[in-house]
């Protein structure tokens, strides 16, 4: 076997995509398809029949904008319904999850305020955690939590430049601001991988 056949029967790894240009070739496409149908005039369907129900169903099992689509197409097809007259594209869909979320954010948040407690005592704890917009990234994120009585919420995991004490204290007052907690003094608790370092409690 001479050198030729060999390297045509060896794969060329650097010429792939990697996760970066897969987003920005499908972003590409994207756009392509939505001028073919411009130029076409090609009119989307008008009948949107997303509900909230529906989104926090797709929010809960990480259900992919792409994936969305095909689902809901063939649930829609299977209930005899004319899939070209109805709003089913990955920019609806989209934009339909991210109200669905800021309304359901701005709710828990009015229902905390309504229940609001005498005292809370807030755990932050610093974590790699997985990007959500790109395979194999890790970022830096701050788990932030109350604790009072006998329950706990999460009040945000906001994400880090780095991991410095002075960022991880800017991220939990801009969150306990956010969620319009007022301190009568600060008693902070952090956690790291082994046990509670400090503590202290926060009144309103």
């Amino acid at each position: 076997m001479d050198s030729s056949e060999e390297s045509s029967g060896t794969e060329d790894i650097s010429d792939q995509p990697g996760p970066s240009s897969n987003i920005a070739q499908s972003s590409l496409e994207e756009n392509i398809n939505a001028q073919i149908e411009l130029r076409m005039g090609i009119v989307r369907g008008r009948k949107c029949f997303l509900t909230p129900k529906i989104m926090a169903v797709l929010d809960r099992f990480h259900i992919s904008q792409r994936s969305c689509v095909s689902i809901l197409e063939a649930v829609a097809e299977s209930l005899g319904h004319n899939i070209d007259e109805l709003a089913i594209n990955r920019n609806t869909i989209q934009r339909y999850r991210e109200d669905f979320r800021k309304t359901k954010d701005t709710r828990i948040k009015e229902l905390f305020k309504e229940n609001e407690p005498s005292f809370v005592c807030v755990h932050w704890d610093g974590k790699l955690l997985p990007a959500l917009n790109v395979r194999d990234l890790k970022i830096e994120g701050l788990p932030i939590i109350v604790t009072y009585k006998d329950e706990e919420k999460l009040l945000g995991v906001p994400k880090l430049e780095n991991s410095s004490g002075k960022e991880q204290a800017m991220a939990v007052w801009n969150v306990l601001k956010d969620w319009k907690i007022k301190l009568k003094f600060s008693v902070l608790t952090q956690l790291v991988r082994t046990r509670v370092v400090s503590t202290v409690l926060l009144h309103f």
